[in-house]
């Protein structure tokens, strides 16, 4: 691992510089970086009151300042959806902000699982490494969140007439991004794991990860169906498949767009595991609608 800092112009007995540097430090010394690739490239700037720390490879950047009595306030930009253990972060306050700096101030943790802010007064070094572990373990290299993979993949009106079905396809999946905050708060996650390409447009394969209950399910749409695999921790007994398509002919992964190269599984139709199980939905109805069905069936899972 390198790591690499600008000379610090603060005050050598600085509080905050101290606390930053040890962080880096101690990520450094663990050589792989709590599961990252090794080389993964840090920089750091402790020249001014407000230090950033970027993490190239976990696409991370954090900005962080001192408050007094010696919390620091840290606002942190992922590529990507985490699920943290928030227990010592508090919520920041733009009352907070450094003046005269661009320090950012963003929505806190529960709203926004990929930029947000916080306050610590907790050792740093361990709020550090759970970023940077919780960073690491996305399934694939080239996991985002939902949208920043769409500022990377803008669909394009010029080259598709499917461009307009594409932006209305990432409304619906927005729409299920909050539908899940609103069943886990604290355990909702949210990413693009993989693409495929229809009708000339890239399009996102998501997972939306839930703790509790403990429920997965991946999402494609190739604008002919949704295409869909759940994994529940419990047994979804009751779950109305009204309108759920799970006839076996359409179960060759060649159909399950996007699934083979990301990684995903596909299993068989409902009826022969409730638990494991996978299906295809209306393109053009609203996939958050059967995202309620099947939490409400995990629910009563999970109550017996």
């Amino acid at each position: 691992m390198r790591m690499e800092r600008t000379a610090p112009t603060q005050p050598a007995g600085s509080n905050l510089s101290r606390r930053l540097q040890a962080a880096v430090t101690l990520l450094d010394r663990t050589g792989s970086g709590f599961a990252c690739q090794s080389g993964t490239y840090i920089r750091g700037d402790f020249s001014s009151p407000v230090s950033t720390i970027l993490l190239d490879q976990l696409g991370l950047t954090l900005h962080a300042h001192e408050l007094p009595g010696g919390k620091l306030q840290v606002s942190v930009s992922l590529a990507r959806e985490i699920r943290l253990d928030t227990k010592e972060m508090r919520p920041a306050s733009s009352e907070g902000r450094y003046e005269g700096s661009n320090f950012p101030i963003y929505l806190n943790y529960e709203e926004d699982r990929s930029t947000f802010s916080f306050a610590t007064a907790a050792n740093f070094e361990t709020v550090f490494g759970r970023l940077v572990a919780a960073a690491a373990l996305c399934e694939t290299k080239d996991c985002l969140s939902l949208g920043q993979w769409i500022r990377r993949n803008p669909p394009d009106g010029n080259r598709s007439a499917w461009a307009s079905n594409a932006r209305a396809q990432f409304n619906m999946l927005d729409d299920l991004r909050a539908a899940g905050l609103a069943a886990d708060p604290k355990g909702s996650i949210f990413n693009v794991v993989g693409s495929h390409n229809s009708k000339s447009v890239i399009l996102p394969v998501v997972s939306l990860s839930l703790a509790n209950p403990g429920f997965r399910l991946w999402l494609s749409n190739n604008f002919d169906a949704w295409w869909a695999t759940v994994e529940a921790d419990v047994p979804l007994k009751h779950l109305d498949t009204n309108g759920l398509t799970m006839d076996k002919k359409w179960y060759d992964p060649v159909y399950f767009y996007g699934f083979d190269r990301a990684g995903v599984p596909i299993y068989g139709p409902y009826r022969e595991n409730h638990s494991q199980f996978s299906f295809l939905y209306s393109p053009n109805k609203d996939i958050a609608l059967i995202f309620q069905r099947l939490i409400e069936a995990a629910r009563a899972g999970s109550k017996g």
